[in-house]
This record gives C-alpha cells, sequence and structure tokens, in this order.
C-alpha cells in the first residue's frame, strides 16, 4: 500500500472487490466539475479543479459510477485489486 501515485486507471481494466467477490470492468472516464461523493477536488490537465468520476459494470450488477480517487483508495487500501487491461501501455 501507500503507491496511490502509481495507480493509473484505463478503460477495460478490471477490479475485484476482496471482501463481496464482485468484479468490475472500468467502461467510461468522466469529468465533473464538482461530484457530491467526493470531498477532494482535482487539478484536471486544463488547470480548471474537478473530479473524475468512472462508468463501471459491475458483476453481479450493482453500483455503476466512482469517483476515480475513491476507487484508487480502496485500492491502495487493498479493498479492491486492480488487474490492467492488455491495452495498458
Amino acid at each position: 500500500m501507500g503507491g496511490i501515485d502509481n495507480i493509473v486507471l484505463e478503460a477495460g481494466d478490471i477490479l475485484y472487490d476482496t471482501i463481496t467477490g464482485d468484479i468490475a470492468v472500468l467502461i467510461k472516464r468522466t469529468k465533473s466539475d464538482s461530484y457530491r461523493w467526493s470531498y477532494y477536488t482535482q487539478l484536471n490537465e486544463d488547470g480548471s479543479y474537478g473530479t473524475y468520476a468512472w462508468k463501471m459494470f459491475w458483476v453481479p450488477p450493482d453500483r455503476n459510477i466512482y469517483t476515480e480517487e475513491s476507487l484508487v483508495h480502496m485500492i491502495d487500501s487493498g479493498r479492491l485489486v486492480l488487474y490492467k487491461s492488455s491495452q495498458s501501455k
């Protein structure tokens, strides 16, 4: 743990929830100028502040949008395991 700067999420990546056994595929990353579930905003590439959110497909079907910040912290804490897609560079 402690390597959140090294966690890069991309469409096609797979997440495994170590507690529930659920599996998710990252579908699409979107930018939101305000996102009600995030306490921290991020500096975007264009210099503006906002939060990124990921649309996800879960098996079994359940929740489907999380902030990028929350996903990175859950990966770092060990709650989620990240499996990179073969498209990663």
